[in-house]
Formats: structure tokens, sequence, C-alpha cells
């Protein structure tokens, strides 16, 4: 396992999410003692700032969390921000109201409730 250590403890960082990576939990299920995951993460986390990574291992408590480093923050908050609600134009919302009103409905019921013949112009 000794040569696996990296490997596991990296793993099991990234997939601890929000969350963050326990460290006697897993020190608990390698059969280890704990300081020895501390010091692998610490070792980790060094190698990390030393290599310029663009993610970065920050401890909190007696936990350890796989994080964006800050200078990202701009990009992840626009990659991550809700698309733009789209509004409803008036025909759209015509039609739902049909719809929620007369259910079960056809296309056609509700081009007649809406005064529109099948080629979409109004009747006159």
């Amino acid at each position: 396992m000794e040569q696996d250590l990296t490997g596991i403890v990296e793993t099991i960082l990234y997939i601890s999410g929000d969350e963050g990576l326990d460290t006697l939990r897993l020190a608990e299920s390698l059969e280890t003692n704990q300081s020895r995951i501390v010091s692998e993460l610490k070792r980790l986390q060094q190698e990390y700032e030393e290599q310029a990574k663009t993610l970065q291992i920050v401890q909190v408590g007696e936990t350890f969390k796989l994080t964006t480093r800050p200078e990202f923050s701009l990009y992840v908050e626009k990659y991550a921000k809700p698309p733009e609600r789209s509004v409803l134009s008036q025909a759209a919302l015509e039609s739902l109201a049909i719809v929620a009103y007369r259910q079960p409905v056809t296309r056609l019921d509700v081009e007649e409730v809406r005064g529109l013949k099948q080629t979409g112009h109004y009747i006159h």
C-alpha cells in the first residue's frame, strides 16, 4: 500500500467533494494511523502548490478539500450561473392557459379557442 498511498489519498480527496476528506475515517478504512494520512495530504498540498496546479488542497479542521484556486473564481461563477430565464410569448401563455383549463386538448382545440386557423393566421 505504501506506493499506492498517494493515489488512494488523492482519489478519496477527489470523490469526497464538498464534504471533504475525513482523515480519521480514511485512516480507519486503510488500517493505518491518522498522522500518516495527514502527512500525505500535506505533502500533496505542497506538491500542488509547487507545481502551480489549477486546483488546491485546503485543510478545514480535520478534513481536507480539493478546491479551485481563487484566481479562477470568476470563470467558475460564469460557468455555474444558471441560464437566463426565458420569458414565454403571449401566444405561449395563451396556449398554456387553454391546456391547463380544458385538458385533455388537441392542437386544433387550442387554435380554435385562440381564434386561429390551421394555417396559423387569425380569423377575421
